[in-house]
């Protein structure tokens, strides 16, 4: 039975992780998956990101933001009488100019477009001081739904602990970059946020403390007080978050690993899902009571486990598992760094699900980049402090080099030249089969179980079939290819 069409996209909440996301949208994008969206809903970093795809940025645009932009800086200047605290300007001003931006490039791609009076004046507050608000993204996906995709963005009232869905249809006035500065409001680390909901200034923290993956926020039940008319309210409410369920694809982090919350809720039955220390409850109560002033540690543990049995009953085949590794949610230096790396994790780790469960078509040589994402993930865990030569991709030309092979469009001599770039010694200038980029891809190699590319590399390098790959094969492909040569470099180096 085939599965229906997406048109709900969740991105969850997790702070420096979501580095991730701009892969997720390439894959999305690529796939063609997102061309057939109506909503998408984020919570925190979730939130930025998924209101940045809703105005139509290009993936080209979003994957060059996350690695330019200082994710530290973004958090804006401290606040008065605070250690840590940032005020989160930044930040907003950051969503205010994306925003803007993306709605102008749009119309400046399709200027030959008749445009209505409403869609003018939104042009017009691109270029003042105006917000664009949620109302006015309505009118832009109703202008043109494959571009600009409607939004939920939430946040929790920080003197009450409630929930808030920003969108559409509640607050249709609201800034929708006030709105995301909200959701990411982080205790500790961001201020919160005030904001103008129906002529009452309310203020706002992150949208993760109450639900981190708000699946269920696309549809708004909307009940009268005549009990049988309410019945019926119901029931058609219940059939519509049943469809909306079916067609809702969710992206969440995890280090797939026994103890992670996400891991247990898709692929075990252990419970609770979330089974927190006395330890993590004082530093909970720390946080959230004293610090974000909020009086309700302990709903705030429910509605963890919530979300979380949420997903298994509901979303459990439905949920894209994104691996940060060593990004956490509050190493944005870290992140930064790892950008490159992360993007790509995303987008292997959307292309695949989209492969698996909804058939969609691998890109034509999407087998060879996600080997040399492999070869690139075993060459930085070969690290050694031991080295004068690091494998980080701000400060080494050669780890940036082969990161390229899974970024930029391969060429037809790939293969030879990744070899050559394998075999490069940073410390003589000359091949040598012992450097760590062979190691990783003779491991990586061993372990592949794709025949089309060992058989590849088989022949380039003359080993047997069945016959594990060796430094001595690659010390033989060095005698008669490299011996009288510098190996060849890519053209950006």
């Amino acid at each position: 039975m085939a599965k229906p069409n997406i048109e709900y996209l969740v991105f969850s909440g997790g702070g420096a992780k979501g580095v991730l996301y701009p892969g997720v949208y390439k894959a999305l994008k690529e796939s063609g998956i997102f061309d057939g969206v109506n909503m998408l809903s984020g919570s925190s970093v979730g939130a930025l990101l998924a209101s940045l795809m809703a105005f139509g940025i290009s993936e080209q645009k979003l994957i060059a933001l996350s690695q330019q932009a200082n994710f530290i800086d973004l958090l804006g200047n401290r606040t008065p009488y605070a250690l840590i605290e940032r005020d989160g300007q930044a930040l907003y001003e950051f969503m205010v100019n994306n925003i803007k931006s993306s709605i102008v490039a749009y119309f400046d791609q399709n200027n030959t477009l008749n445009k209505s009076n409403e869609i003018k004046e939104i042009i017009a507050k691109c270029a003042s001081d105006k917000p664009i608000t949620f109302a006015d993204l309505l009118k832009l996906n109703r202008y043109d739904s494959k571009t600009f995709k409607l939004l939920v963005v939430t946040a929790v009232e920080k003197k009450t602990g409630d929930f808030q869905v920003f969108n559409a249809e509640v607050t249709p006035e609201v800034d929708v970059a006030l709105a995301c500065k909200a959701s990411a409001a982080l205790p500790i680390i961001l201020q919160s946020t005030k904001i103008d909901v129906g002529g009452q200034i309310v203020e706002y923290i992150d949208g993760g403390y109450f639900d981190n993956m708000p699946t269920e926020d696309f549809i708004m039940p909307v009940f009268d007080n005549n009990e049988a008319q309410t019945a019926k309210q119901y029931a058609a409410y219940t059939r519509r978050l049943e469809d909306t369920r079916a067609k809702t694809l969710v992206f969440g982090f995890s280090q797939d690993k026994a103890g992670d919350n996400l891991y247990k809720a898709l692929k075990t039955q252990d419970l609770p899902i979330v089974d927190v220390s006395w330890l993590k409850r004082f530093v909970l109560y720390i946080v959230i009571h004293i610090f974000a002033g909020i009086h309700s540690i302990y709903s705030y543990l429910n509605r963890k486990e919530s979300v979380f049995r949420r997903l298994r009953e509901y979303y459990r085949d439905k949920t894209v598992t994104l691996k940060p590794k060593a990004v956490s949610t509050i190493s944005f230096t870290e992140a930064k760094k790892q950008a490159k790396k992360m993007i790509f994790e995303g987008y292997f780790s959307t292309y695949d699900f989209l492969h698996d469960k909804y058939q969609k078509e691998l890109p034509q040589l999407y087998v060879w980049q996600k080997f040399y994402f492999r070869c690139f993930k075993a060459y930085q865990k070969d690290s050694t402090f031991m080295s004068p030569y690091t494998t980080d991709l701000v400060t080494s030309w050669k780890a940036q080099a082969l990161a390229n092979f899974f970024v930029q469009e391969l060429k037809t001599t790939h293969i030879a030249d990744y070899i050559h770039l394998c075999c490069y010694d940073r410390a003589t200038g000359k091949p040598k089969s012992t450097t760590r980029a062979v190691r990783s891809l003779i491991k990586t190699l061993n372990r592949c179980d794709d025949n089309t590319i060992t058989s590849r590399f088989r022949h380039i390098l003359s080993v047997a079939n069945n016959a594990d790959f060796t430094h001595n094969d690659i010390e033989k492909y060095i005698n008669l290819e490299l011996a009288n040569t510098i190996p060849s470099l890519p053209d950006s180096i």
